[in-house]
Formats: structure tokens, C-alpha cells, sequence
């Protein structure tokens, strides 16, 4: 069944969303208004059932279930409401009326009560084709004392109301300051709303254009969720103060200057603070949310670090604090869980500064703390200077370090050169060599030295540019729904934030043509012998004699690659040392914790991303075609794009010898994320591509 819920103010989804998608073969889309609802209702194919309060902004309800049930004569309507509709019996007879706040048990028994005894199960998504027309589901033959309101009994059948003879818009504000009406209550207890009581906010709750996901933390004024900011997609920490403190203006006052305190920070490797103030009653500031493991809970683990990774967090605190010192910034003492390390070996910090003039915390004490734990998770294998340079931290050491900068110092490696490199050390010997050495061979030394520098930097002046791989977002260790309905728990990975493109699979096949001996060793062991990896038409668009790096302007390198098979993608994964994504990885990349339909929200806007544009709207000679991976701007709450357009991507979850495909692209209609097909991994098609993911690193979440 199809359901299409108009949902003006944002409030119903939450509360009805997991109850809906309960029911079997349910597929839920949401609108924002009367006109969008029609709009989405064209796009979907036709929709079974219409969810909608009837006074809506521009179109009124009555109007929006007329103009659907055009398409769909069997359309199943409920209209939810804050007033009392008793003045429009007519056009209420036979159909649910319930009011709100609203029974998600209610509406779940209406739409059930509506389904033939023997209904198919819905058709397969995913086809990437235009869906067809819904089942027929009939209405229910609903009595004149089913609806809570119910309407008087009529001797003569009158015309229902047109349009203009509803009242006139009101704005949301009216609606919520106009009191409901008297109706007998439900059995059921029906919690008020969160505006009505200034009750504490809950797990998938909006506020204005955030919406949260779950608490995260806590904060000693109110309550810390982990959030987006649906508009910018933008991932964020929300601070909210409880309504019982925000009335206290010291409290207030206190907490917005600590926003302000953090906003005035500069730095790269310190969180952001986006904006803070007041909406909708509450007041409140967002802080850019970094999803990485705490050096605290690697302590609490007892995991360790590589030696770069040492090195770059204690650089980086102590760059971060001598800022702070140096700027005149209070802060309170070094906390263990303010240090987030990420997979791509990025360090931030937390935004720590404070409103107000508090005394310098001790430098030397926190330099202390910061040596004495890196000390902890440095691995056995660590060269010797590294560990006598952190057990210097220690206060009771002859030697203490106890200063940010000294440490620095301390920490650089000998002779400058990094001390795991393999080219650092036959540097060393060779440096040692050189001492013993004539003039004529320190002069020889160097000359030979200089053409290495120069080869080497001309092969990264090539390579630089062109990573193998599209950079990669970090979906962190939760419960995510995936599917109709289930719920799986995932470890953490990284996938890539777009598409693999023409670019990147170019020198996979450069690889192949210079090393025909090693071309099979990153192949399926299932793979049919003979196969190549050449995607069709490939040799025309890209000549052996073609360069990148002499062509960087062509637009075709920045499109994803297509026509390539499973196989293909296997094999390219493999190469650049990653996987093909599950399609549970996939999906969860783009639906997030709260399982969003879309990657932006719930509602479908194919002007979002690149997918089919009906005739009518393409310009004379304009036809559908993939797009750049940069030029697509659909983001996942992770910042992942171009999974709801652009290419169908293949996975690395196989079913009966298929391969799972996901995603809608360029030449089909707009899919939900849940949607997927299963076909042949010999397939090859110029809407299908594919992208790679990474596990977790060893020890790491």
C-alpha cells in the first residue's frame, strides 16, 4: 500500500512513522502541503491512501482528495483535525475523521480495515522503471457514526462545499493557539504536544530545521542530541536548555555566553559552533558534530595507536591548547574524551572555551595527562626516543616536559625524518656513509639526491591530483533500519562519499595494461574465465595513448564510470585495497539512524538529485544524462551523494548467484533508499555503477 501523509507542521511523522511502516508492503511519503501532496502523488504513479489534516496552507484537503481520487477512484482518505468539522458533514460522509494529536493505532486500523482480504504484495522496487499504476485498495464503506465527528442524518443529499466555502487559511500559529474542540476523549490517553507542554524533547522530535536523532551526551542545563540540520544537511550536536532553567535569566544569560565564547573560536582542528538563540520556545545552540572514537574510551578499551597517529594527537593538542592560551581564551582542564580521532587519521578537538575570566589551568598538568595516556596506547613496536620522550610528561621525571611547546619539540623525530619510513632510514645510513666519504662523493651524493627529489616529485605532481578512491565518510557502530521494516546493527565503516569516476577507474585500467602478469591476482574467484575489465566503449572515449593529466578539463573524466559489471567493481575494490558496500551498508550510509526515505527527509523532490525529468521540462535538446559526481547535491545526513540519482551502484550482497543493486539514476524515476533489484553480475548498463567502502581499522570502531 502507498500512503502519502500531508504533514504541514512536521509533527505527525515522528509519531506515526514507525507504526505505518509496520503494516506489510507499506511504503509512507510525506508532503509538506496541499500542492506538493498532488505533485508527489503525479510523480509516485498514483498513491491508495491520502493521510491530511483538512485545512491545509493554499489547497484545503477537500480539495487535494478531489483532485487525487481523479487518478485514483478507489483512493482511501483520513483526515486529521484540530477543529470541529461538523459544519462539513457532507463532504466528510463516509470517510475517517480523527483528531489531533492522533492514535497512530487508529489510523493503522483505517488503513487496514480498507485492504481486500486478499491483497498482493507489492510489487518489487527497484526496477528502474516507471512504476506502474498501484492496486486498486477500496475505499471502506464507512457508517455516518464511524468518523469521531460524527455528522447529523440527512433527509435530502445536498452538494458538498466547494472550495471557497471553506474558512480561510490560517498559519500555523492560528492553528496552535486555537483551541480544540469539545469532543468526547479516546480511550486511549493522548500525550499533548511537545509546543504544548514544554515537555523535554525526545529521539525523533523537530525543531524548526533540526531534526534529532537521539541524546548523545548530556549538558547540565538541558539535554544534547545528536542532529541535522535538514536544509544544509549539516550534522550537528544541538544544546537545548530545559524550559524550567530557561527561565531563570542568569541560566540563560550564562548559556548563551558560552555559545558565544565557543562561536569566536578559529581554529581548524576545534569544533565549530554554527549558531545558537532561540526557536520555537527553546533556547538552544549547534555545534558541529564530529563522529569519531574519544582517546578517553580507546583508554577504557585498551586499544592502541600507531605511531603516526601518536604523533598527529599530540601535536594537535598541543596546538589547539597553545592557541587557547595564547588567545586569552578560559578553558577547563584537558579532558580525555574532548580528543576525537577519526579513520582517515584526522585529530579534533571539542569546543571548550567558556564564557567569563576563570584561572589558567595548569599547562604542566594536562601536558602530564595528554603523555601519560599516549603512552598507554603506544604500540610495543614504537622506536625507542618516542617512548622516552613521553615517559618525559611525567611529573615525577628529572626531565619534565611542561610546556605544550617543549613537548612538541620533544616529539619531533631525530634528523627530522620520519622514523617508520624505509626511505628515512637508508637516509640515515647513507647520510653516516656520506661523513666518511670525499667531498667529490658528498657532491655526488647530492646531485643523485636532487634528480630522486625531482623524479619523485614529478610522479606526485601525477599521481596528487588523482586519488584511486573518492574521499570517504564515517558511518559510526548503530541500529539502522534498512528494508521494509527491519532493523540491523552495523560496525562502523567508511564509504565513499561519491561515485567511483572515470578518472579513478582509469588508472586501475592503466594498472592492468602496464602489469598483464599481476591483471587477474584482485579478481573473484567466481569470475568467468576471460572476462575483461574494459568497460564497453571504453577504448573509443579513452585511447591507450589517452592522459589525465594532460586532458584534466574534459568533463568525461569527472562522471562515474559505467558499464561496468560486478565483476568489474569486485576487482577495482579490491585493487584499491577496499570492498564493494553491503546493500545494508548502503542504505544505512543514506537513510541514517532514523531511517529517512530519501537521503534529504521523507518527502520525494526528484529536483534534488539527477533522475528522469518528464519531456515536458527537459529544454529543446536537453536529454537525461549523468552529471559529474561533484555536481550532485543530494547529501545523507553523513554527506554522502548520488545515492538517489545520478547511477545505480552494484553491492557486495549477492542473492542466488545475483548481485543486489541499489538506487535509482539519470534514466529512471525517484526511488525510495530501500528500493532494490537483482540481476546478473555479468550485467553491464550506462545507468550502472558503483562505489567502495572501508571497514573499520584495526582496534577502532
Amino acid at each position: 500500500m502507498r500512503v502519502l501523509l500531508v504533514d504541514p507542521i512536521a509533527d505527525l511523522l515522528p509519531s506515526l512513522q514507525a507504526t505505518l511502516l509496520s503494516m506489510h508492503g507499506m511504503e509512507l511519503y510525506c508532503a509538506p502541503d496541499g500542492a506538493t501532496a498532488i505533485q508527489h502523488a503525479g510523480l509516485l504513479g498514483g498513491i491508495d491512501a491520502l493521510i491530511t489534516e483538512v485545512f491545509l496552507p493554499g489547497i484545503d484537503g477537500f480539495s487535494v482528495r478531489d483532485e487525487l481520487q481523479i487518478q485514483t477512484p478507489s483512493l482511501l482518505t483520513v483526515f486529521l483535525t484540530r477543529h470541529d468539522l461538523r459544519a462539513y458533514a457532507e463532504a466528510l460522509r463516509g470517510t475517517p475523521v480523527l483528531p489531533i494529536p492522533v492514535d497512530p493505532e487508529l489510523v493503522l486500523s483505517a488503513l487496514q480495515a480498507s485492504r481486500p482480504a486478499k491483497s498482493k504484495e507489492a510489487s518489487p522496487q527497484g526496477q528502474f522503471a516507471t512504476p506502474a499504476p498501484t492496486a486498486a485498495y477500496h475505499a471502506p464503506q464507512v457508517s455516518d457514526s464511524a468518523p469521531i465527528f460524527s455528522p447529523p442524518q440527512r433527509t435530502q443529499k445536498t452538494t458538498p462545499p466547494g472550495p471557497t466555502s471553506f474558512p480561510a487559511t490560517r498559519t500555523v500559529e492560528e492553528l496552535y493557539s486555537e483551541p480544540p474542540p469539545a469532543a468526547p476523549q479516546p480511550e486511549k490517553n493522548i500525550t499533548p504536544t511537545l509546543k504544548q507542554t514544554g515537555a523535554a524533547l525526545y529521539p525523533g522530535a523537530v525543531l524548526g530545521p533540526y531534526h534529532l536523532f537521539g541524546e548523545d551526551g548530556i549538558h547540565p542545563l538541558g539535554q544534547k542530541f545528536a542532529a541535522v540540520h535538514t536544509t544544509l544537511s549539516r550534522q550537528v550536536h544541538l544544546m537545548v536548555m530545559s524550559p524550567e532553567k530557561a527561565e531563570d535569566i542568569d541560566l540563560t544569560s550564562s548559556f548563551l555566553a558560552d555559545a558565544r565564547a565557543k562561536a569566536q573560536i578559529e581554529h581548524p582542528a576545534i569544533l565549530t559552533v554554527y549558531e545558537a538563540g532561540e526557536i520555537e520556545g527553546r533556547i538552544f545552540y549547534a555545534i558541529e558534530r564530529a563522529d569519531g572514537e574519544s582517546l578517553g574510551n580507546m583508554l577504557l578499551r585498551s586499544m592502541s595507536m600507531d605511531v603516526d597517529s601518536v604523533l598527529k594527537t599530540a601535536q594537535t593538542v598541543a596546538d589547539c591548547f597553545s592557541y587557547l592560551r595564547e588567545a586569552g581564551i578560559s578553558s577547563p582542564p584537558l579532558g580525555l574524551n574532548d580528543i576525537l580521532l577519526h579513520l582517515d587519521g584526522t585529530v579534533r578537538i571539542q569546543n571548550v572555551a567558556r564564557a567569563g575570566v576563570h584561572p589558567l589551568t595548569s599547562e604542566r598538568q594536562d601536558v602530564e595527562l595528554l603523555g601519560t595516556c599516549l603512552l598507554r596506547v603506544l604500540p610495543p613496536e614504537a622506536p625507542s626516543w618516542l617512548r622516552f620522550s613521553l615517559e618525559r610528561a611525567s611529573g615525577d621525571h628529572p626531565d619534565c616536559i611542561t610546556t605544550w611547546k617543549k613537548l612538541v619539540a620533544c616529539l619531533t623525530p631525530p634528523n627530522n625524518i620520519f622514523p617508520s619510513s624505509e626511505s628515512s632510514r637508508h637516509g640515515q645510513l647513507h647520510s653516516t656513509r656520506e661523513s666518511q666519504s670525499s667531498k667529490g662523493l658528498i657532491l655526488g651524493g647530492i646531485l643523485a639526491a636532487g634528480v630522486a627529489l625531482a623524479a619523485t616529485a614529478s610522479f606526485f605532481h601525477w599521481i596528487a591530483p588523482e586519488s584511486l578512491t573518492p574521499k570517504q565518510a564515517f558511518i559510526p557502530k548503530d541500529q539502522y533500519p534498512v528494508g521494509n521494516g527491519r532493523r540491523v546493527s552495523l560496525e562502523s565503516f567508511s564509504i565513499d562519499s561519491t561515485e567511483i569516476t572515470n578518472r579513478q577507474y582509469f588508472k586501475f585500467i592503466d594498472w592492468m595494461r602496464t602489469h598483464p602478469r599481476e591483471s587477474s591476482r584482485y579478481d573473484h574467484p567466481e569470475q568467468p574465465p576471460h572476462h575483461s575489465h574494459i568497460p564497453k566503449g571504453w577504448e573509443e572515449m579513452f585511447p591507450e595513448k589517452y592522459r589525465p593529466e594532460k586532458n584534466k578539463a574534459d568533463p568525461r573524466l569527472d562522471l562515474p564510470v559505467t558499464q561496468v559489471s560486478w565483476w568489474d567493481a569486485y576487482a577495482f575494490a579490491q585493487w584499491a585495497g577496499r570492498l564493494l558496500p553491503t546493500d545494508e551498508q548502503w542504505e544505512a550510509a543514506g537513510r541514517g539512524p532514523r531511517g529517512l526515505l530519501f537521503p534529504w527527509g521523507d518527502e520525494p523532490a526528484p529536483e534534488r538529485t539527477n533522475v528522469a525529468r518528464p519531456e515536458y521540462v527537459l529544454k529543446p535538446g536537453e536529454t537525461n544524462e549523468p552529471r559529474s559526481v561533484d555536481a550532485v547535491n543530494d547529501p545523507s545526513v553523513f554527506g554522502v551523494r548520488g545515492l538517489s540519482g545520478n547511477v545505480s551502484e552494484w553491492t557486495a550482497t549477492r542473492r542466488d548467484g545475483k548481485a543486489v543493486v541499489k538506487g535509482s539514476h539519470f534514466n529512471a524515476p525517484l526511488l525510495t533508499l530501500d528500493a532494490a533489484s537483482v540481476i546478473s553480475p555479468d550485467s553491464r548498463s550506462v545507468n550502472l555503477g558503483f562505489r567502495t567502502a572501508s571497514p573499520p581499522a584495526p582496534n577502532n570502531p
